[in-house]
Protein backbone atom coordinates (compact mmCIF):
# COMPACT_ATOMS: atom_id res chain seq x y z
CA UNK A 1 0.00 0.00 0.00
CA UNK A 2 0.72 3.76 0.46
CA UNK A 3 1.02 5.40 3.36
CA UNK A 4 0.08 9.59 3.59
CA UNK A 5 0.22 10.42 6.72
CA UNK A 6 1.39 9.44 10.07
CA UNK A 7 0.97 10.59 13.56
CA UNK A 8 2.28 9.19 17.38
CA UNK A 9 0.41 8.30 20.62
CA UNK A 10 0.67 6.05 23.52
CA UNK A 11 -1.01 2.76 22.01
CA UNK A 12 -0.13 2.10 19.74
CA UNK A 13 3.02 4.32 19.58
CA UNK A 14 3.24 4.89 15.78
CA UNK A 15 0.54 5.14 13.47
CA UNK A 16 0.54 5.18 9.42
CA UNK A 17 -2.31 6.25 7.29
CA UNK A 18 -1.94 3.61 3.96
CA UNK A 19 -4.36 2.92 1.21
CA UNK A 20 -4.46 -0.86 0.80
CA UNK A 21 -6.24 -3.15 -1.76
CA UNK A 22 -8.95 -4.65 0.10
CA UNK A 23 -11.86 -6.75 -1.67
CA UNK A 24 -10.65 -5.33 -4.93
CA UNK A 25 -11.35 -1.68 -3.59
CA UNK A 26 -8.83 0.77 -2.67
CA UNK A 27 -9.67 1.43 1.07
CA UNK A 28 -7.92 3.89 3.66
CA UNK A 29 -6.47 1.98 6.87
CA UNK A 30 -4.11 2.53 9.46
CA UNK A 31 -1.02 0.52 9.90
CA UNK A 32 0.01 0.48 13.72
CA UNK A 33 3.62 0.23 15.47
CA UNK A 34 3.30 -0.39 19.51
CA UNK A 35 7.14 -0.17 21.06
CA UNK A 36 5.02 -1.50 24.48
CA UNK A 37 3.44 -4.38 22.98
CA UNK A 38 6.05 -5.13 19.96
CA UNK A 39 2.89 -5.67 17.93
CA UNK A 40 2.66 -4.48 14.43
CA UNK A 41 -0.69 -4.63 13.04
CA UNK A 42 -3.58 -3.22 10.48
CA UNK A 43 -7.16 -2.07 11.37
CA UNK A 44 -9.60 0.29 9.54
CA UNK A 45 -11.00 2.13 12.65
CA UNK A 46 -8.39 5.32 13.18
CA UNK A 47 -6.68 4.90 16.94
CA UNK A 48 -7.57 7.41 19.65
CA UNK A 49 -5.27 10.07 21.32
CA UNK A 50 -3.07 10.74 18.66
CA UNK A 51 -0.72 13.53 17.94
CA UNK A 52 0.77 15.20 14.65
CA UNK A 53 4.46 15.96 16.13
CA UNK A 54 6.67 13.55 18.07
CA UNK A 55 10.28 12.52 17.86
CA UNK A 56 10.02 9.80 15.28
CA UNK A 57 6.76 11.38 13.83
CA UNK A 58 8.83 14.75 12.88
CA UNK A 59 11.68 13.43 11.05
CA UNK A 60 9.08 10.57 9.45
CA UNK A 61 7.48 13.76 8.12
CA UNK A 62 10.53 15.54 7.25
CA UNK A 63 12.18 13.24 5.25
CA UNK A 64 9.89 10.47 4.14
CA UNK A 65 6.51 12.71 4.23
CA UNK A 66 4.92 10.31 2.20
CA UNK A 67 5.87 6.70 -0.27
CA UNK A 68 5.01 2.82 -0.35
CA UNK A 69 4.70 0.52 2.19
CA UNK A 70 5.45 -3.32 -0.38
CA UNK A 71 5.95 -5.59 2.73
CA UNK A 72 6.60 -6.75 6.36
CA UNK A 73 9.61 -8.69 7.45
CA UNK A 74 10.38 -10.49 10.75
CA UNK A 75 13.93 -11.30 11.70
CA UNK A 76 13.78 -15.47 12.43
CA UNK A 77 16.76 -15.17 15.10
CA UNK A 78 15.58 -12.22 17.23
CA UNK A 79 11.78 -11.44 16.03
CA UNK A 80 12.48 -7.64 15.23
CA UNK A 81 10.31 -5.98 12.79
CA UNK A 82 11.21 -4.41 9.45
CA UNK A 83 8.96 -2.01 7.72
CA UNK A 84 10.54 -1.13 4.06
CA UNK A 85 9.57 2.37 3.12
CA UNK A 86 10.01 3.60 -0.68
CA UNK A 87 9.46 6.88 -1.68
CA UNK A 88 11.56 6.65 -4.71
CA UNK A 89 10.95 4.82 -7.66
CA UNK A 90 13.61 2.08 -7.57
CA UNK A 91 13.95 -1.48 -5.84
CA UNK A 92 15.72 -0.65 -2.93
CA UNK A 93 13.87 0.89 0.20
CA UNK A 94 14.90 4.32 1.28
CA UNK A 95 14.13 4.00 5.11
CA UNK A 96 13.48 1.26 7.52
CA UNK A 97 10.99 1.29 10.45
CA UNK A 98 12.55 -1.50 12.51
CA UNK A 99 10.67 -2.86 15.77
CA UNK A 100 13.27 -4.40 17.68
CA UNK A 101 12.17 -7.61 20.13
CA UNK A 102 14.30 -6.67 23.21
CA UNK A 103 12.65 -5.24 26.46
CA UNK A 104 11.90 -2.94 26.29
CA UNK A 105 11.33 -2.75 22.65
CA UNK A 106 12.71 -0.12 20.45
CA UNK A 107 11.50 1.55 17.32
CA UNK A 108 14.03 2.81 15.24
CA UNK A 109 13.98 5.12 11.79
CA UNK A 110 17.03 4.00 10.17
CA UNK A 111 18.01 5.23 6.08
CA UNK A 112 19.44 2.83 3.20
CA UNK A 113 22.78 3.57 4.60
CA UNK A 114 22.48 2.51 7.99
CA UNK A 115 21.81 5.74 10.07
CA UNK A 116 19.49 5.45 12.64
CA UNK A 117 18.31 8.64 13.25
CA UNK A 118 16.18 8.57 15.95
CA UNK A 119 15.07 5.63 18.44
CA UNK A 120 12.15 5.43 20.33
CA UNK A 121 10.92 2.90 23.64
CA UNK A 122 8.79 3.61 26.40
CA UNK A 123 11.83 5.37 28.22
CA UNK A 124 12.40 7.85 25.96
CA UNK A 125 14.08 8.83 22.37
CA UNK A 126 17.02 9.41 21.30
CA UNK A 127 17.66 12.02 18.03
CA UNK A 128 21.54 11.23 17.55
CA UNK A 129 22.19 9.79 15.08
CA UNK A 130 23.80 6.46 15.33
CA UNK A 131 25.03 3.62 12.77
CA UNK A 132 23.12 0.26 12.91
CA UNK A 133 25.07 -2.60 13.66
CA UNK A 134 24.68 -5.25 11.30
CA UNK A 135 23.40 -5.90 7.90
CA UNK A 136 20.54 -3.74 6.55
CA UNK A 137 17.58 -6.29 4.55
CA UNK A 138 18.34 -5.17 1.22
CA UNK A 139 21.67 -5.59 1.76
CA UNK A 140 21.24 -9.64 1.98
CA UNK A 141 21.45 -11.62 -0.84
CA UNK A 142 19.09 -14.16 0.38
CA UNK A 143 16.78 -12.83 2.77
CA UNK A 144 14.57 -16.08 3.00
CA UNK A 145 17.25 -17.34 5.42
CA UNK A 146 17.06 -14.61 8.16
CA UNK A 147 13.60 -13.27 7.11
CA UNK A 148 10.28 -14.16 7.25
CA UNK A 149 7.45 -12.45 5.48
CA UNK A 150 4.76 -11.67 7.45
CA UNK A 151 2.24 -9.08 5.42
CA UNK A 152 -0.12 -11.84 4.66
CA UNK A 153 -0.31 -12.13 8.24
CA UNK A 154 -0.98 -8.95 9.16
CA UNK A 155 -3.55 -8.25 6.62
CA UNK A 156 -5.48 -11.71 7.65
CA UNK A 157 -6.09 -9.33 11.14
CA UNK A 158 -7.32 -7.09 8.69
CA UNK A 159 -9.39 -9.58 6.52
CA UNK A 160 -10.70 -11.70 8.89
CA UNK A 161 -13.97 -10.96 11.05
CA UNK A 162 -13.54 -7.94 12.66
CA UNK A 163 -11.77 -6.65 9.80
CA UNK A 164 -15.12 -6.96 7.86
CA UNK A 165 -17.09 -5.48 10.39
CA UNK A 166 -14.98 -2.59 10.62
CA UNK A 167 -15.58 -2.14 7.33
CA UNK A 168 -19.10 -2.15 7.43
CA UNK A 169 -18.48 0.49 10.12
CA UNK A 170 -16.03 2.60 7.92
CA UNK A 171 -18.87 2.41 5.06
CA UNK A 172 -21.69 3.64 7.34
CA UNK A 173 -19.03 6.61 8.98
CA UNK A 174 -19.47 7.94 5.42
CA UNK A 175 -23.25 9.07 6.19
CA UNK A 176 -22.65 11.77 8.91
CA UNK A 177 -24.97 13.28 10.50
CA UNK A 178 -26.01 16.96 9.80
CA UNK A 179 -24.74 18.32 13.00
CA UNK A 180 -21.22 16.81 12.28
CA UNK A 181 -20.84 17.37 8.67
CA UNK A 182 -21.76 21.16 9.71
CA UNK A 183 -19.10 20.90 12.56
CA UNK A 184 -16.83 19.13 9.78
CA UNK A 185 -17.21 22.46 7.40
CA UNK A 186 -17.12 24.95 9.86
CA UNK A 187 -13.63 23.54 10.96
CA UNK A 188 -12.27 23.09 7.85
CA UNK A 189 -12.68 26.63 6.70
CA UNK A 190 -11.47 27.48 10.12
CA UNK A 191 -8.51 26.01 9.25
CA UNK A 192 -8.05 27.36 5.77
CA UNK A 193 -8.33 30.78 7.37
CA UNK A 194 -5.49 30.02 9.61
CA UNK A 195 -3.47 28.09 7.02
CA UNK A 196 -4.19 31.61 5.22
CA UNK A 197 -2.67 33.59 8.49
CA UNK A 198 -0.10 31.12 9.06
CA UNK A 199 1.30 32.21 5.38
CA UNK A 200 1.07 35.37 6.44
CA UNK A 201 3.10 35.15 9.44
CA UNK A 202 6.09 32.91 8.38
CA UNK A 203 6.27 35.60 5.51
CA UNK A 204 6.70 38.35 8.36
CA UNK A 205 8.88 36.48 10.37
CA UNK A 206 11.57 35.85 7.09
CA UNK A 207 12.75 39.56 8.16
CA UNK A 208 15.99 38.84 9.79
CA UNK A 209 17.89 40.02 6.29
CA UNK A 210 16.02 42.90 6.10
CA UNK A 211 17.32 43.72 10.15
CA UNK A 212 20.76 43.26 8.86
CA UNK A 213 20.35 45.44 5.82
CA UNK A 214 19.10 47.91 8.03
CA UNK A 215 21.68 47.75 10.42
CA UNK A 216 24.81 47.61 8.47
CA UNK A 217 23.44 51.11 6.55
CA UNK A 218 23.33 52.42 10.10
CA UNK A 219 26.43 51.71 10.62
CA UNK A 220 27.78 52.86 7.67
CA UNK A 221 25.61 56.47 8.26
CA UNK A 222 27.16 56.95 11.63
CA UNK A 223 30.37 56.57 10.32
CA UNK A 224 29.97 59.03 7.18
CA UNK A 225 27.87 61.07 8.36
CA UNK A 226 29.77 64.13 8.18
CA UNK A 227 29.75 63.25 4.31
CA UNK A 228 26.32 64.26 3.97
CA UNK A 229 25.05 67.71 2.91
CA UNK A 230 22.09 69.53 2.98
CA UNK A 231 19.11 68.12 0.80
CA UNK A 232 21.07 64.57 -0.61
CA UNK A 233 18.64 62.26 -1.69
CA UNK A 234 20.80 59.71 -1.00
CA UNK A 235 24.42 58.39 0.28
CA UNK A 236 26.68 55.60 -1.46
CA UNK A 237 29.29 53.66 0.82
CA UNK A 238 31.25 50.75 -0.18
CA UNK A 239 28.68 49.82 -2.82
CA UNK A 240 25.66 50.17 -0.37
CA UNK A 241 22.82 52.84 -1.25
CA UNK A 242 21.31 54.73 1.78
CA UNK A 243 18.19 56.28 0.84
CA UNK A 244 18.09 59.79 2.48
CA UNK A 245 15.05 62.25 3.17
CA UNK A 246 16.20 65.69 1.75
CA UNK A 247 14.36 68.03 3.84
CA UNK A 248 15.98 66.54 7.09
CA UNK A 249 19.30 67.28 8.70
CA UNK A 250 21.70 63.89 8.64
CA UNK A 251 20.86 63.07 12.36
CA UNK A 252 17.69 62.88 12.40
CA UNK A 253 18.26 60.79 8.43
CA UNK A 254 19.97 58.70 10.82
CA UNK A 255 17.37 58.72 14.05
CA UNK A 256 14.52 57.21 11.46
CA UNK A 257 16.97 54.93 9.99
CA UNK A 258 16.95 53.36 14.03
CA UNK A 259 13.30 53.66 14.40
CA UNK A 260 12.90 51.33 11.40
CA UNK A 261 15.60 48.96 13.22
CA UNK A 262 13.05 48.88 15.82
CA UNK A 263 9.67 48.60 14.44
CA UNK A 264 11.11 45.89 12.14
CA UNK A 265 12.87 43.90 14.71
CA UNK A 266 9.57 44.24 16.67
CA UNK A 267 6.95 42.83 13.95
CA UNK A 268 9.82 40.22 13.80
CA UNK A 269 9.48 38.81 17.09
CA UNK A 270 5.77 38.81 16.83
CA UNK A 271 5.51 37.24 13.66
CA UNK A 272 7.58 34.33 14.88
CA UNK A 273 5.90 33.78 18.09
CA UNK A 274 2.22 34.38 16.32
CA UNK A 275 2.98 31.64 13.66
CA UNK A 276 4.76 29.22 16.29
CA UNK A 277 1.04 29.35 17.95
CA UNK A 278 -0.67 29.23 14.52
CA UNK A 279 1.49 25.98 13.62
CA UNK A 280 0.55 24.45 17.39
CA UNK A 281 -2.95 25.19 17.02
CA UNK A 282 -3.01 24.05 12.86
CA UNK A 283 -1.77 20.64 14.42
CA UNK A 284 -4.64 20.15 16.64
CA UNK A 285 -7.24 21.17 14.40
CA UNK A 286 -5.88 18.55 11.76
CA UNK A 287 -6.46 15.90 13.92
CA UNK A 288 -9.56 16.83 15.07
CA UNK A 289 -10.68 17.47 11.52
CA UNK A 290 -9.71 13.59 10.88
CA UNK A 291 -11.35 12.43 13.96
CA UNK A 292 -14.78 14.60 12.44
CA UNK A 293 -14.30 12.70 9.10
CA UNK A 294 -13.56 9.50 10.33
CA UNK A 295 -17.05 8.41 11.59
CA UNK A 296 -19.92 9.52 13.24
CA UNK A 297 -19.66 10.90 16.51
CA UNK A 298 -22.60 12.02 19.74
CA UNK A 299 -23.55 15.65 19.51
CA UNK A 300 -21.35 15.59 22.99
CA UNK A 301 -18.11 14.37 21.29
CA UNK A 302 -18.80 16.93 18.59
CA UNK A 303 -19.25 20.22 20.30
CA UNK A 304 -16.66 19.44 23.00
CA UNK A 305 -14.34 19.36 19.50
CA UNK A 306 -15.67 22.61 18.61
CA UNK A 307 -15.29 24.52 21.96
CA UNK A 308 -11.62 23.32 21.68
CA UNK A 309 -12.03 25.65 18.79
CA UNK A 310 -13.93 28.58 20.33
CA UNK A 311 -16.18 27.59 17.46
CA UNK A 312 -20.15 27.41 18.52
CA UNK A 313 -21.98 24.69 16.85
CA UNK A 314 -24.70 27.16 15.47
CA UNK A 315 -24.01 30.44 14.63
CA UNK A 316 -26.70 33.35 16.14
CA UNK A 317 -29.11 34.65 13.46
CA UNK A 318 -31.44 36.04 15.32
CA UNK A 319 -31.82 39.52 17.01
CA UNK A 320 -32.30 38.51 20.30
CA UNK A 321 -29.17 36.80 20.36
CA UNK A 322 -26.88 39.12 19.21
CA UNK A 323 -28.58 42.41 19.60
CA UNK A 324 -28.49 43.49 16.26
CA UNK A 325 -29.18 41.69 12.82
CA UNK A 326 -25.62 40.38 11.98
CA UNK A 327 -24.74 41.05 9.04
CA UNK A 328 -21.66 38.94 7.57
CA UNK A 329 -20.77 40.54 4.70
CA UNK A 330 -20.90 44.03 6.88
CA UNK A 331 -18.90 43.23 9.98
CA UNK A 332 -18.07 40.39 12.56
CA UNK A 333 -19.43 39.28 16.02
CA UNK A 334 -16.98 38.93 18.83
CA UNK A 335 -18.61 37.71 22.22
CA UNK A 336 -17.79 39.01 25.76
CA UNK A 337 -18.47 36.07 28.77
CA UNK A 338 -19.23 37.69 32.48
CA UNK A 339 -21.29 36.35 35.16
CA UNK A 340 -22.86 34.21 32.80
CA UNK A 341 -23.22 36.59 30.56
CA UNK A 342 -22.51 36.69 26.48
CA UNK A 343 -22.18 40.62 25.40
CA UNK A 344 -21.38 40.95 21.48
CA UNK A 345 -18.75 43.14 20.35
CA UNK A 346 -19.92 43.99 16.75
CA UNK A 347 -16.36 44.95 14.34
CA UNK A 348 -16.83 46.94 11.04
CA UNK A 349 -15.28 44.51 8.23
CA UNK A 350 -14.87 48.38 5.85
CA UNK A 351 -15.39 51.59 5.86
CA UNK A 352 -18.94 50.76 4.42
CA UNK A 353 -19.39 48.16 7.25
CA UNK A 354 -18.59 50.41 9.84
CA UNK A 355 -21.03 52.87 8.60
CA UNK A 356 -24.00 50.22 8.34
CA UNK A 357 -22.88 48.82 12.15
CA UNK A 358 -23.25 52.48 13.20
CA UNK A 359 -26.13 53.38 11.10
CA UNK A 360 -27.97 50.02 12.95
CA UNK A 361 -26.86 50.82 16.57
CA UNK A 362 -28.95 52.35 18.87
CA UNK A 363 -28.24 55.93 20.48
CA UNK A 364 -27.40 54.37 24.02
CA UNK A 365 -25.51 51.89 22.71
CA UNK A 366 -21.37 52.11 23.51
CA UNK A 367 -18.78 52.85 20.33
CA UNK A 368 -14.94 52.81 20.26
CA UNK A 369 -12.78 53.55 17.57
CA UNK A 370 -8.74 54.34 17.33
CA UNK A 371 -7.28 57.55 17.97
CA UNK A 372 -5.99 59.20 15.39
CA UNK A 373 -5.69 57.05 12.71
CA UNK A 374 -8.61 55.21 10.04
CA UNK A 375 -9.85 51.45 11.51
CA UNK A 376 -12.93 49.25 12.32
CA UNK A 377 -15.92 50.77 14.24
CA UNK A 378 -16.62 49.02 17.36
CA UNK A 379 -20.44 48.89 18.96
CA UNK A 380 -21.29 46.74 22.41
CA UNK A 381 -25.07 47.08 22.41
CA UNK A 382 -26.27 48.61 25.54
CA UNK A 383 -29.27 46.26 26.30
CA UNK A 384 -26.99 43.17 26.15
CA UNK A 385 -25.54 44.94 29.64
CA UNK A 386 -26.56 43.88 32.78
CA UNK A 387 -25.07 47.26 34.29
CA UNK A 388 -25.21 50.63 33.51
CA UNK A 389 -21.75 51.06 31.91
CA UNK A 390 -19.41 47.94 30.44
CA UNK A 391 -17.14 46.48 32.72
CA UNK A 392 -13.47 47.39 32.12
CA UNK A 393 -12.75 43.84 31.19
CA UNK A 394 -15.62 44.61 28.34
CA UNK A 395 -14.23 47.75 27.73
CA UNK A 396 -10.68 46.75 27.13
CA UNK A 397 -11.31 43.39 24.93
CA UNK A 398 -13.22 46.06 22.78
CA UNK A 399 -10.84 48.48 22.64
CA UNK A 400 -8.20 45.83 21.97
CA UNK A 401 -10.59 44.99 18.63
CA UNK A 402 -10.66 48.56 17.32
CA UNK A 403 -6.81 48.75 17.32
CA UNK A 404 -6.11 45.24 15.99
CA UNK A 405 -8.34 46.13 12.92
CA UNK A 406 -6.70 49.95 12.64
CA UNK A 407 -4.00 50.69 11.52
CA UNK A 408 -2.06 50.69 14.74
CA UNK A 409 -2.11 46.77 14.86
CA UNK A 410 1.42 46.34 14.67
CA UNK A 411 2.23 48.59 17.84
CA UNK A 412 -0.07 46.90 20.11
CA UNK A 413 -1.39 50.20 21.97
CA UNK A 414 -2.88 53.29 21.21
CA UNK A 415 -5.72 55.49 22.46
CA UNK A 416 -8.75 54.78 21.75
CA UNK A 417 -12.08 56.40 21.78
CA UNK A 418 -15.26 55.81 24.40
CA UNK A 419 -18.56 56.99 23.86
CA UNK A 420 -22.10 56.70 23.07
CA UNK A 421 -23.61 56.51 20.00
CA UNK A 422 -25.69 59.35 20.20
CA UNK A 423 -22.67 61.56 20.19
CA UNK A 424 -21.41 60.73 16.84
CA UNK A 425 -22.92 61.89 13.44
CA UNK A 426 -21.96 61.46 9.88
CA UNK A 427 -22.37 64.90 8.39
CA UNK A 428 -23.25 65.14 4.21
CA UNK A 429 -20.40 64.43 2.02
CA UNK A 430 -18.96 63.05 4.72
CA UNK A 431 -16.36 59.95 3.07
CA UNK A 432 -17.08 56.10 4.18
CA UNK A 433 -16.43 55.38 7.63
CA UNK A 434 -15.81 58.78 8.55
CA UNK A 435 -17.78 60.14 11.94
CA UNK A 436 -17.59 63.92 13.47
CA UNK A 437 -17.60 62.67 17.34
CA UNK A 438 -19.44 65.36 19.47
CA UNK A 439 -18.36 64.23 23.00
CA UNK A 440 -15.77 61.06 23.78
CA UNK A 441 -13.37 59.94 26.59
CA UNK A 442 -10.33 58.42 25.60
CA UNK A 443 -8.81 55.62 27.02
CA UNK A 444 -5.02 53.84 26.60
CA UNK A 445 -4.75 50.59 25.87
CA UNK A 446 -1.18 48.44 25.76
CA UNK A 447 -1.27 44.60 25.15
CA UNK A 448 0.40 41.39 24.58
CA UNK A 449 -0.34 38.96 21.60
CA UNK A 450 -1.53 36.01 24.23
CA UNK A 451 -4.54 38.37 25.07
CA UNK A 452 -5.22 39.55 21.50
CA UNK A 453 -4.92 36.15 20.64
CA UNK A 454 -8.05 35.03 23.51
CA UNK A 455 -10.13 37.87 22.36
CA UNK A 456 -9.97 36.65 18.83
CA UNK A 457 -11.08 33.59 19.32
CA UNK A 458 -14.05 34.58 21.03
CA UNK A 459 -15.47 35.32 17.22
CA UNK A 460 -19.54 34.18 16.65
CA UNK A 461 -20.14 35.13 13.04
CA UNK A 462 -17.96 36.87 10.15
Amino acid sequence: GRYTKVWEGQEPYLVLQVHVCWQQKQVKAYLQIDTRTRHVGLTFSKPEALKLSGSVANLLRKHAPAGGVSRILREKITGGIWIPLYTQRNSTPTFYLHLSDGSPAELSFVDAHGKAMVRRSPKGSFTKVKLWEGLLPHQIDDQALLFDDVTDEVFARLTGPAGAEASRAQGQAALLPDYQRVARDRLARRIKTLKKFLANRQGKAAQADEINLLEQKAHLLAAHLHRVQAGDFELNVDGVTIDLDPDKSPGHNLDDLYVRIKKTRKTLVIATDQAQSAERQLETMLADLEQLRAGTLGMEVVMRLLQRHKLPLERPTTRSETGLTPVAQLWRVYVWREENNNIPMMVGKSAAGSDALCRSARSNDWWLHAVGTTGSHVIIPARALRATIPSMGLIRAAAILALHFSQRKADQRGEVYLTRRHLIKKRPAMPAGLWQIDKAETIFVSYETPELQNVLAQLVTE
